[in-house]
């Protein structure tokens, strides 16, 4: 998949605050994965297998209810804040920025993708390679 190395590369650790960060620069192929369709977590995060890692297998472990807060300032902005209380929480920052479509930056929760204080991301090639799947299990 053309730019998953150069990805990957990007992938780092920062100490504080302790979170992951990565520039998406590959192609995640979202009309391809739209055209699959889902039904179900389970199908999606196959089809997301399939056409991102090459198979390789990623579990799936979602988990929600944390709280959020929005508000409007008096010059008419926007606020929003949201906790971070997940038990296996290992956030990932992800900036994507396509050949197509629109940039973004969201977060991402790498325990929603199987990843632990057991199962770290930082590990091998194989484990940083699993990471390219968290663009699909963003949670802001």
């Amino acid at each position: 998949m053309k730019g998953t190395f150069k990805t990957l590369k990007t992938f780092r650790k920062l100490e504080k605050p302790e979170l992951y960060v990565m520039d998406y620069v590959a192609d995640y192929k979202l009309d391809k994965l739209l055209a699959m369709g889902s039904g179900s977590d389970e199908r999606f995060a196959k089809n997301v297998c399939r056409i991102l890692l090459n198979g390789l297998p990623v579990s799936v472990k979602p988990e929600g209810c944390c709280s959020t807060f929005t508000a409007t300032t008096r010059e008419n902005g926007s606020l929003f804040a949201r906790n971070f209380d997940y038990r296996t929480g290992m956030p990932m920052v992800i900036r994507a920025f396509p050949k197509k479509g629109h940039r973004s930056i969201s977060l991402s929760n790498l325990g929603h993708i199987g990843f632990d204080d057991k199962h770290l991301p930082e590990e091998n090639f194989v484990s940083r390679f699993r990471t390219l799947a968290a663009v699909y299990s963003p949670i802001e």
